[in-house]
């Protein structure tokens, strides 16, 4: 089951990541071609509410469960490190 849930976690990520990379293409093209920028207030306030419920639902974890996503996906440490870092069996 962890390893499902790590899975939809690290495919989540990877949209966010790819929706924001995007996001910030068109700004610059944008700006680019008018030499004005773009505030979409309503995107920080989305950005500001994901970001509270990611934070709430890591605080909820075991601990050894939240050091392994907060290794892997807050400091960009590689996925076999927090493994070596764990002192239980991942999957169970």
């Amino acid at each position: 089951m962890l390893s499902w849930l790590l899975m939809l976690t690290h495919r989540r990520a990877v949209d966010r990541v790819r929706s924001v990379t995007s996001a910030v293409l068109r700004d610059q093209r944008e700006f680019h071609r008018t030499g004005e920028t773009t505030g979409d207030v309503a995107e920080a306030v989305v950005d500001a509410q994901e970001a509270r419920g990611i934070r709430g639902a890591v605080d909820r974890l075991p601990h050894k469960q939240r050091n392994a996503v907060t290794l892997t996906y807050l400091t960009a440490t590689p996925c076999r490190r927090p493994r070596r870092c764990s002192t239980s069996p991942w999957g169970r």
